[in-house]
C-alpha cells in the first residue's frame, strides 16, 4: 500500500512560457506529489524547489505537496511518464529522458553533479596514486559502482571504464565495503553529506583524483503536466533573478566544497556524447559554470 508524507504549503508550478493574461486564475490547490528523494536526498535542490513552488504562488495560485515513499530512479522514471504517483523528480537527463519526460531546463546545481570524486575502500588508496589521465586509469583497469538506471553510467562505459552496477542505490556501499568494484563516484556537491551518512571505518574519501563530464541535473515532470512544467519554471526563474538560487547555492555548496582540495585534484576530463544541443548550450552559459 502505498504511503505519503503531507505537507501542506501554498503554491506553484513552472513556465517556460508564461500564462497568458486572459487565462483563468487559480481558484482550487494543486496536489504536487514529490519523489522522497528530492525530499531525502539533497537539502539544497530540496530547498530550491519549495522556494520556486512559493515564488509562483501569485501567478499559478495554491498547492498542496505529497511525498512519495521510496523509490528507485528506474521506478520513477517509468511513474512520472504517467503523472499519477510521481509529479516532480530530480536527476540528470540524457536524451532519452527529454524526450520521454519533459524538463525543466534551469541546471539546478550547475555543473557541479558532473565533478566527481571518489569513495573508495580504506586501504585501497595506492590503487589510485599513478593515476594522471584516462588512459591510466583504463590500465589500473579501475572499476566503478553505479546504479542500474543513472544517465551517467553510459557516460562511463562510453569513455571506456568498467562499471558495475545494481538497481539500488543504498547497497552500492556495501558493495564498496566488500571490494566488488574500486570507486564509488560521487558528485562533489553530495559526497560529504553522504560520506556522514552512509559512510563507515571502512570508506574514505579518494584524495587526488578529479574526473569531470557535462551532467546537469534538472526537475522532470511528465509531458502530459505542461501547467506544473510551466510553474517550476516561472518560480526558479524568479529565484535566479532576486538572489535567492545563489544564496542557497552558495550556503549549501561553496563551502562544502573547500574540504575537498578541489584546486588542487588531477583533473580527469570524460565526454558525454549523451546530452542534447540545447542543454549544452546552458552548461556552457556563465551563470551555470562550475566554481573552480
Amino acid at each position: 500500500m502505498r504511503c505519503f508524507l503531507v505537507v501542506a504549503v501554498s503554491l506553484v508550478l513552472m513556465p517556460g512560457t508564461l500564462l497568458s493574461s486572459n487565462e483563468p486564475a487559480v481558484t482550487k490547490a494543486d496536489q504536487i506529489i514529490i519523489w522522497n528523494r528530492i525530499k531525502e536526498g539533497n537539502e539544497a535542490t530540496h530547498q530550491l524547489l519549495l522556494v520556486a513552488l512559493k515564488l509562483s504562488k501569485s501567478q499559478f495560485g495554491d498547492y498542496v505537496i505529497r511525498y512519495t515513499d521510496r523509490m528507485e530512479q528506474g521506478r520513477v522514471v517509468r511513474e512520472l511518464k504517467n503523472n499519477e504517483r510521481v509529479h516532480v523528480a530530480l536527476f540528470a537527463p540524457d536524451i532519452s529522458r527529454e524526450v520521454d519526460l519533459k524538463a525543466i531546463k534551469i541546471p539546478v546545481t550547475k555543473g557541479l553533479l558532473g565533478h566527481r570524486v571518489c569513495l573508495i575502500k580504506k586501504g585501497n588508496e595506492h590503487r589510485f596514486d599513478d593515476v594522471y589521465s584516462l588512459e591510466d586509469w583504463r590500465k589500473r583497469n579501475l572499476t566503478i559502482g553505479q546504479g542500474l538506471h543513472w544517465p551517467d553510467t553510459r557516460v562511463l562505459k562510453h569513455n571506456g571504464i568498467s562499471v558495475v552496477t545494481n538497481s539500488l542505490y543504498l547497497p552500492l556501499f556495501n558493495m564498496l565495503e566488500k571490494g566488488r568494484f574500486d570507486c564509488f563516484s560521487r558528485s562533489v556537491n553530495e559526497v560529504l553529506d553522504e560520506y556522514k551518512k552512509h559512510g563507515s571505518d571502512n570508506i574514505v574519501i579518494e584524495p587526488r583524483l578529479l574526473l569531470v563530464y557535462k551532467l546537469p541535473m534538472y526537475f522532470f515532470v511528465s509531458q502530459q503536466n505542461n501547467k506544473l512544467a510551466q510553474r517550476i519554471f516561472f518560480g526558479l526563474k524568479k529565484a535566479k533573478e532576486n538572489g535567492e538560487y545563489d544564496k542557497i547555492f552558495n550556503h549549501y555548496y561553496v563551502k562544502d566544497l573547500e574540504p575537498l582540495n578541489l584546486e588542487s585534484r588531477v583533473r580527469i576530463n570524460l565526454e558525454n556524447p549523451f546530452l542534447t544541443d540545447e542543454t549544452l548550450e546552458l552548461l556552457d552559459l556563465p551563470e551555470n559554470k562550475t566554481p573552480e
